[in-house]
């Protein structure tokens, strides 16, 4: 019985690993569901979706660049070096 229990669970992961992509569009229903607010979770997902087509960019990619940016001004504002921070 367990055999044919891991043979399963090993055979659907097999068969599912190509639908990880998709569960990209489940953050907002997930979100609604939670909250109940249907508009924040649209307008969340509709502001991601138009970041990334305009700069080419996901909203995490543009803050860790924007970050960088102003941790480099900041060390130069200080006079350290890169190997202090």
């Amino acid at each position: 019985m367990k055999i044919k229990n891991v043979f399963f669970y090993l055979l659907l992961c097999i068969m599912l690993s190509g639908c990880i992509e998709s569960t990209a569009l489940l953050g907002p229903s997930i979100t609604a569901g939670a909250t109940g607010n249907v508009q924040s979770a649209g307008l969340s997902y509709g502001t991601n979706v138009y970041i990334k087509k305009k700069t080419g960019k996901t909203t995490a990619q543009n803050l860790r660049g924007f970050l960088k940016k102003y941790i480099k001004i900041k060390k130069e504002e200080l006079g350290l070096s890169n190997k202090v921070l």
